[in-house]
C-alpha cells in the first residue's frame, strides 16, 4: 500500500511538471483561461482514476490475506487430521 500511494503521488508530480513545463513554453499562444480548465478537467479525471485503481488494490490485497488465510486454515485442519491418522496408527 506504501508503494502505490509512492506511485500515485509520483504520477501526480511528473503530471504537474509537464503540465507546467508545456504551459510555460506556450505561454503567449495560449488562451490561459481555456487551458486551466480543461487541465483541471483532466487533473481531475486523473485524480479520479488514481483513486479507482487505489480501492482495487486495497480490494485485491484484502482478497488475496483473505484467501491466504483460508489455505493456512485448511492447510492447518489437513495436518491436524493426518497427524490424528498417524496416532491412530502408531496406538494400534
Amino acid at each position: 500500500m506504501k508503494n502505490s500511494s509512492k506511485a500515485i503521488w509520483f504520477a501526480g508530480l511528473v503530471t504537474g511538471a509537464i503540465a507546467g513545463a508545456y504551459l510555460y513554453q506556450n505561454k503567449d499562444s495560449i488562451d490561459l483561461e481555456k487551458q486551466k480548465k480543461k487541465m483541471n478537467k483532466l487533473l481531475n479525471e486523473f485524480q479520479k482514476i488514481a483513486g479507482e485503481v487505489k480501492d482495487r488494490l486495497v480490494s485485491a490485497s484484502e482478497e488475496g490475506i483473505a484467501a491466504t488465510k483460508t489455505a493456512l486454515e485448511s492447510a492447518k485442519d489437513t495436518a491436524k487430521d493426518k497427524l490424528e491418522t498417524a496416532k491412530d496408527k502408531v496406538d494400534k
